[in-house]
């Protein structure tokens, strides 16, 4: 007998849409990297969403720069994707590792990539580094006025 009386029965989503959504979703982040790496983005003209804290508080959140960082790390200019967010160097390649292993548990049905070996504590730790890396990125004096989204000339 059913040990919760009141619990539906869960009804798995067929194989078929579940993969086939996966390669909607695949196709899409491949479109949306080929839109960011085909735009000018030191242009007006670019077409790349401002910020809303920086519009609406006038600060720079953590994530400033990041849509600018990947532009310039998909052109491979390396040090100016630091200078407009030094924390694309860990945000890219930890999306695409969790991006990965998400994709792949759901294709296979089963993990693939192992683990992270990340506890609360370290999802923390980044969490509470970003917050800082935030506030600091924003105090008026020498070395943290250099932490704020600069293009780099040549």
């Amino acid at each position: 007998m059913n040990d919760r009386p009141c619990a539906a029965k869960r009804r798995a989503w067929p194989r078929w849409l579940v993969r086939a959504l996966l390669v909607l979703g695949a196709l899409a982040a491949g479109l949306m990297l080929w839109w960011l790496y085909s735009l000018d983005v030191h242009t007006r003209r670019s077409f790349i969403l401002p910020c809303m804290n920086r519009l609406m508080l006038g600060v720079y959140c953590p994530g400033c720069g990041m849509s600018r960082a990947l532009n310039a790390l998909l052109h491979g200019a390396f040090y100016q994707a630091l200078r407009y967010n030094p924390f694309v160097y860990v945000m890219v390649p930890l999306g695409a590792y969790l991006g990965a292993d998400v994709f792949l548990r759901l294709w296979m049905g089963r993990r693939v990539l192992p683990r992270l070996p990340v506890s609360w504590k370290g999802w923390a730790a980044l969490g509470v580094l970003l917050v800082l890396f935030g506030v600091a990125r924003n105090l008026p004096w020498s070395p943290f006025t250099s932490w704020v989204p600069t293009y780099v000339l040549g």
